[in-house]
């Protein structure tokens, strides 16, 4: 009798142990699916090309060595996460040049992503490592790259204009040229979330870049 009863509770912890096991992985599952649709359906993923970044997006390659793999993530493009917009957001956007003259947006623009430093109503100038944001000498709260910025004169923002920058200094096309200049609000597309893993961006046979070999990691959050 004894020994029948140490044989049930055995069995009763074994099965336990089960239960817990299969309800662990059950929620493990349903989290993981849920963020994968919840990233497919209402973010849009973005493919980083270049080094404009360096060395916050595509930190495995260097300023003059780019990498073969590259980061991709997701993006807000919701026009709430647009108008909310702060100082250090990553942004995706288009250029003055990436429109006709009536407006429409050229066929073959491509999204840039740069990081939002001067904000609507404010006077930006730059002069090698320093950025002033209306005559003060602006505290980075991220790792540019080795390079020198272009020297800017300061330049008041409308209340629909933002001051993009790249991280990698002196490698990068943004505001600080002047053929770029300010960006409208109505070009930003939206607000970079995450790095979400590594891609290789290949051409096909029609032109267009297609990413392949995903690798995926944690992802890595910046915050807004």
């Amino acid at each position: 009798m004894t020994t029948k009863l140490k044989k049930s509770g055995k069995y009763k912890k074994f099965v336990n142990i089960i239960y817990i096991l299969f309800y662990f992985f059950l929620v493990v599952g349903i989290v993981a699916m849920s963020t994968l649709l919840f990233n497919k359906y209402y973010y849009i993923t973005f493919y980083i090309d270049g080094q404009s970044m360096y060395p916050t997006l595509n930190s495995q390659g260097t300023e003059t060595l780019p990498a073969k793999r590259k980061d991709f993530g997701i993006v807000d493009e919701h026009r709430s996460a647009v108008n909310k917009i702060k100082r250090f957001d990553i942004v995706t956007t288009y250029y003055p040049g990436d429109y006709d003259g009536n407006g429409e947006l050229l066929e073959n623009a491509e999204k840039k992503i740069k990081r939002a430093i001067g904000l609507p109503g404010e006077t930006i100038s730059t002069d090698g490592r320093e950025i002033y944001i209306n005559g003060t000498i602006l505290k980075l709260l991220y790792t540019p790259g080795t390079g020198s910025l272009a020297y800017t004169a300061p330049t008041s923002l409308q209340d629909d204009e933002y001051f993009l920058i790249g991280d990698n200094w002196g490698h990068s096309s943004d505001s600080t040229n002047p053929g770029n200049g300010p960006i409208k609000k109505e070009w930003i597309t939206g607000v970079f979330i995450a790095t979400e893993g590594t891609c290789i961006l290949e051409i096909n046979e029609e032109g267009k870049k297609i990413a392949t070999d995903f690798k995926y990691h944690w992802p890595i959050f910046y915050k807004r």
